[in-house]
């Protein structure tokens, strides 16, 4: 998200939405891991909690993404 730019090329948003898919899927399953592992504890720290946020957050974009959802507040023409 940080390094992109206007008028990237084709490929680069690609691969920037690649890595974007790969990297949700590497911590959703650290995230499932440490829930099994910590069960409700893994909510007692306040990094567990901002990371099963992030993990959630990026799992609602990437679901609004493959919708469709959220198109209309694009801006541009």
């Amino acid at each position: 998200m940080g390094i992109n730019f206007e008028n990237a090329p084709t490929i680069w948003v690609y691969l920037l939405g690649l890595s974007d898919y790969f990297f949700t899927v590497i911590f959703v399953f650290e995230c499932y891991y440490k829930l099994r592992a910590y069960s409700f504890r893994y909510f007692e720290t306040l990094s567990n909690k901002f990371d099963f946020f992030i993990v959630s957050s990026s799992i609602v974009d990437i679901l609004m993404t493959l919708t469709g959802a959220g198109n209309e507040f694009a801006l541009g023409p």
